[in-house]
């Protein structure tokens, strides 16, 4: 608002003011494009919803149908690998979280100026909708 401020005391005139919103007009229009075309499906926004803690959060996909959860895994996660348990045995049902080996995805938003070139085996931007 420094501007607004300048331009009504007259040191910045209307057609300074233009050339500045000229300059920046293909840089908003640039950002409104990559907001509007990143988009994740319904189940993961409904997942944070309300800034939910982590515990919440877990809560919230073990509800999930474990369809629904594989979809998730697969959105966040390029591989998950099981370790071999080196002939200890577990708990029937609960998996040794330090036996697993993950790879997370790596995102990046599209925009019509740079469209990034997806890894070889990855999902590539994200841009699926519900």
């Amino acid at each position: 608002s420094g501007f607004y401020t300048n331009a009504a005391a007259g040191r910045i005139s209307a057609e300074g003011l233009a050339a500045i919103e000229a300059e920046l007009l293909p840089q908003i229009t640039a950002a409104q494009t990559e907001a509007d075309t990143v988009t994740v499906p319904l189940f993961v926004v409904r997942l944070v919803a309300g800034q939910p803690d982590e515990k919440e959060i877990r809560a919230r996909v073990k509800a999930l149908p474990v369809t629904t959860r594989r979809t998730l895994y697969r959105l966040l996660f390029e591989w998950i690998k099981v370790k071999p348990a080196g002939g200890k045995r577990g708990v029937a049902g609960v998996i040794d979280v330090t036996r697993l080996d993950v790879r997370w995805r790596k995102f990046q938003a599209t925009t019509p100026a740079a469209q990034p070139t997806p890894e070889p085996g990855s999902a590539g931007p994200l841009t699926a909708t519900a």
